[in-house]
């Protein structure tokens, strides 16, 4: 999570402010970033040898996959963590995915770039095993096991 970097800086400052104090601003400002992450970037896959880029380098690229996707988010708004865990798309065949995680009105909700979608935690398709913040690392579930990950 690198929120100094001047193409973080740059992507930052394209998105449009919003009072994040006001109503609903909090949840407007979390999402434009990530509706900007996923405007500038798109998913692919690193293969079996996952690689961790910098956010400077996925924004400039515009290439990547779910966890750069999520530290870009990250960077660009430090406030964000970047989820590891499953995600259903529907399919009752969980998948190994990451995303950017967000606290709004005491209520922890998920903006993924990847899907370009934002939704309450609790109840959704997604479980969190990990959470990495620019200064900590959280277990979520105490869970080791990431059983079958796929692949594209």
């Amino acid at each position: 999570i690198t929120p100094n970097s001047y193409v973080v800086e740059k992507a930052r400052k394209s998105i449009a402010k919003t009072d994040k104090s006001l109503s609903g601003g909090l949840f407007l400002w979390y999402s434009r970033v990530m509706n900007k992450v996923s405007d500038m970037v798109e998913w692919t896959t690193d293969g079996r040898d996952d690689n961790y880029f910098y956010p400077n380098y996925t924004l400039q690229v515009g290439r990547a996959d779910c966890e750069d996707m999520a530290f870009a988010q990250c960077s660009i708004e430090p406030e964000l963590g970047t989820a590891f865990g499953f995600w259903d798309r529907g399919d009752n065949k969980p998948i190994g995915h990451a995303w950017a995680i967000g606290i709004v009105d005491n209520e922890l909700w998920i903006f993924d770039a990847v899907a370009n979608q934002s939704v309450k935690a609790e109840g959704s398709s997604y479980s969190i095993n990990y959470i990495i913040t620019q200064n900590s690392i959280y277990v979520v579930d105490g869970s080791t096991d990431f059983g079958e990950i796929l692949w594209g």
